[in-house]
């Protein structure tokens, strides 16, 4: 009720520790929905090996973001204690693809040293099950303080940044901060590029393009006529230079919001025809 009288429609993320061992979860869902929020269940995912309760959850149309560090049982075991979880989340996601309406994030804690050798086998699941998978959030591990001693060092964004250019050459990160700050094209077009919920200079973002040809994806800069970096950078710029264009426009004068996408989304095709390789997106 009070996120409701304060942020009306926010999303709430339901977590810490495992949400799914609540027996009124579902209870919990609902309500949040009528008061007209958004939540999202944020779970190790080993409850819905069971496909009665996944679909008893996802008939509450919750949003999910599941937890999966890698596909070898010893990084279930380094990082959660809990080797024989991994085929509980395998057949886990094979039934939130039955039952989820919408779209999965994974959620992976990323130690360097160890997950290098992890990610490929990961990314290619998110390939294979695309329809279901738009998105991976990396978090960097952090080795708390507590009873457990454990040989794993706590990371940082740039630790992260530095081993998925070594698994995935080509890939370039960029500051959600700097995303949006593209005004233009998040109002005009209705996106929401806030990712986690927190701090926008806290976070980073790359974009993998699916390749049909090779079986998996491409960065972005395979497609471009420059570097991601500097693409975003110039988009920004562009993105700056349309405010006034957009309010002179003759498009919205007469139409409004609708002529203002019009004419961004005109405008956007001509950024695109500059910057984009269009055959190798045809040919791929």
């Amino acid at each position: 009720r009070h996120l409701h009288d304060r942020f009306p429609g926010v999303k709430v993320d339901l977590f810490g520790g495992e949400p799914t061992c609540r027996e009124d979860l579902v209870e919990i869902i609902e309500m949040a929905r009528g008061y007209g929020l958004q939540p999202r269940v944020v779970t190790n995912g080993l409850r819905f090996a069971d496909e009665k309760y996944c679909s008893e959850v996802f008939a509450t149309r919750c949003q999910l973001m599941l937890g999966l560090d890698g596909l070898d049982p010893v990084i279930q075991n380094k990082l959660r204690k809990n080797p024989g979880s991994l085929q509980k989340k395998l057949k886990a996601i094979d039934n939130i693809e039955k039952h989820l309406k919408g779209k999965l994030t994974v959620m992976c804690t990323t130690a360097p040293g160890i997950s290098e050798e992890l990610m490929p086998d990961l990314i290619q699941l998110c390939f294979d099950k695309r329809r279901l998978i738009t998105r991976m959030m990396l978090i960097p591990v952090q080795a708390g303080a507590g009873p457990e001693k454990v040989d794993i060092e706590s990371a940082t964004v740039e630790d992260v940044e530095h081993m998925m250019a070594q698994v995935f050459p080509g890939l370039e990160f960029v500051p959600v901060g700097a995303m949006r700050r593209m005004k233009n094209i998040q109002e005009v077009l209705g996106l929401n590029l806030q990712l986690g919920g927190t701090h926008p200079n806290c976070e980073c973002i790359a974009v993998m393009a699916g390749n049909a040809a090779s079986g998996g994806y491409a960065p972005p800069s395979h497609y471009l006529r420059m570097p991601f970096k500097q693409t975003i950078r110039e988009l920004m710029a562009w993105d700056a230079a349309m405010s006034p264009k957009l309010d002179r426009g003759i498009l919205g004068k007469l139409f409004g919001r609708r002529g203002r996408k019009v004419h961004l989304m005109l405008a956007l095709a001509l950024f695109a025809r500059r910057h984009v390789h269009i055959g190798k997106i045809a040919g791929d």
